[in-house]
């Protein structure tokens, strides 16, 4: 996450720059215009991203958090209860995408890794992310929502009796 705000804040330097390179350089008025507008979105963009990750990397505690009683991802604000997914499906990319009974707002904040909304019912929570293994996160996940009622499309072979 550190790397990741490093990098970010280092492209929002590079769109300073430009921006200065395009004030102070003596050239046709639409290169440095060009220029101006490549490096205000690059230093807007990236220096809003890269304080945003350095936040999230300064927070104590986990980031996302698989309980008995369901998922949290205390970044994003997204608390789920197993009883209110409805239906749970394995991606083979490491996924697990989830619907919920009731749909809610969708978050602002997209770039951010974590569980995340596509729809305002369904979510998608990458496991790899997570500290056990993708496939032991799956297994825990698909188990505590079968146990609470919920549908799972798309498990492993093995693990139907």
């Amino acid at each position: 996450m550190v790397a990741y705000a490093l990098l970010t804040g280092s492209l929002a330097a590079l769109g300073l720059l430009l921006i200065l390179e395009a004030l102070a350089a003596e050239r046709h008025w639409l290169g440095s215009l060009f220029l101006f507008g490549i490096g205000l979105f690059s230093a807007g963009w990236f220096g809003a991203t890269a304080l945003t990750l350095a936040f999230d990397a300064a927070r104590a505690g986990p980031a996302v958090v698989m309980d008995a009683h369901g998922l949290q991802d205390r970044r994003q604000g997204v608390a789920l209860q197993w009883p209110d997914v409805t239906r749970a499906e394995i991606r083979p990319k490491g996924n697990v995408s989830l619907t919920t009974r009731c749909c809610k707002p969708r978050s602002g904040i997209s770039f951010r890794i974590g569980a995340r909304r596509r729809r305002g019912d369904q979510f998608v929570v990458p496991l790899q992310f997570l500290s056990p293994p993708p496939h032991i996160s799956a297994l825990v996940m698909t188990q505590l929502i079968e146990d609470a009622g919920g549908a799972v499309v798309g498990k492993p072979f093995w693990t139907h009796s």
